[in-house]
């Protein structure tokens, strides 16, 4: 990518200068995230071979299906956007592993069958790319998908011991916020500014980039102008999360009377309701002390709960979801607003 251009884009080294283990990235589409990982791997390898050291990276897509034409058959296209930048270079991505003239330097590792990887070694590997790890449909991701990634970090960069420090780029489109990383991790978008860092030691970096230039030129090309103003190019372009609106989301008021909790993935969700508006609110406070309970899932079930499959015939279930169906409901955050959302599918699938 020639230098005039490298503003336009996403700039790994930013993001690098805040030293976190995990960084999440989310940026429109075309922001630089994939080529800029690539490239950044392709350089450290270059660098450390010329001081006699290895680096090597790990990348990383949901399904073995993802990576077929990318880097498991021959002549994969991993390398393709990239490779014009290292003209003195032989790039190759095939058969599951990543060589820089001939020489082996990243491996290609589905989430999906990671579990086999178990007993490898990768000692000189410094990096982790999970490219797309937010996924179009929440039925897109694996069970228990963040324990899998978590028992790959741990095979990858066996903390505890003399393995160099691992850092991960998880690199994602804004589809929306309610997917398994942020709600494992109770990450959500920076508000204000560009980073945000969470955890106990601020070691995970959640970054919401920002490529001014590039959304410009973007808003300014023929297909820019043909999708102005449409949710398509708030998502594509100007980088809005496309399927978390806000119009929904409104803190209860003190008038609220409690109703029921429902227990979803773990989680204990609040039920309320203002008589007065005649609207319900999806809360985080749940009084567990209510006989009012419910499991959303067989995995939720325990005794002296009720799976709401089986409650969806009484009173109070049925109001609610006829609520939901007229738009009479808000929630108090992003997060919930998605987790309900799973919770109405079930009962009204169930």
């Amino acid at each position: 990518m020639a230098s005039s251009e490298s503003s336009k884009y996403w700039d790994v080294n930013k993001t690098l200068s805040h030293n976190c283990l995990f960084n999440f990235i989310i940026s429109a589409r075309g922001g630089g995230k994939t080529y800029g990982t690539l490239s950044r791997v392709v350089k450290n390898y270059l660098n450390g071979q010329r001081n006699g050291e290895r680096n090597e990276f790990v990348y990383v897509r949901r399904t073995e299906e993802e990576m077929r034409k990318l880097c498991i058959t021959r002549g994969g296209r991993l390398f393709n956007a990239i490779a014009r930048d290292f003209p003195e270079h032989t790039l190759k991505a095939e058969a599951m592993t990543m060589t820089c003239d001939k020489e082996v330097f990243g491996y290609a590792i589905p989430l999906s069958t990671a579990y086999k990887s178990k007993s490898d070694a990768f000692p000189y590997v410094d990096t982790i790319i999970f490219d797309e790890f937010i996924a179009a449909k929440r039925s897109m991701y694996l069970p228990d998908e963040v324990t899998k990634f978590l028992e790959l970090y741990e095979t990858v960069a066996r903390p505890g011991t003399d393995h160099p420090p691992v850092k991960v780029f998880f690199l994602g489109n804004a589809i929306t916020q309610t997917n398994p990383y942020f709600e494992y991790f109770r990450l959500e978008r920076p508000y204000q500014g560009e980073f945000k860092k969470f955890g106990r030691t601020k070691d995970i970096l959640v970054q919401d980039v920002s490529v001014p230039i590039l959304q410009e030129d973007k808003h300014k090309s023929r297909f820019g102008q043909l999708i102005e103003g449409s949710e398509y190019a708030n998502y594509a372009i100007d980088n809005e999360w496309l399927e978390d609106r806000t119009d929904f989301i409104k803190r209860k008021n003190k008038d609220c009377e409690y109703r029921m909790a429902i227990k979803y993935n773990g989680t204990w969700i609040g039920v309320w309701f203002d008589n007065i508006e005649w609207i319900y609110y999806i809360s985080m406070d749940v009084n567990l002390q209510d006989p009012n309970k419910f499991s959303a899932t067989t995995d939720d079930h325990q005794p002296n709960l009720m799976l709401i499959k089986n409650a969806k015939r009484m009173n109070s279930f049925k109001h609610l979801i006829d609520a939901y169906n007229v738009g009479a409901i808000r929630y108090e955050s992003i997060k919930l607003q998605g987790w309900f959302r799973d919770v109405m599918r079930l009962l009204c699938r169930g």
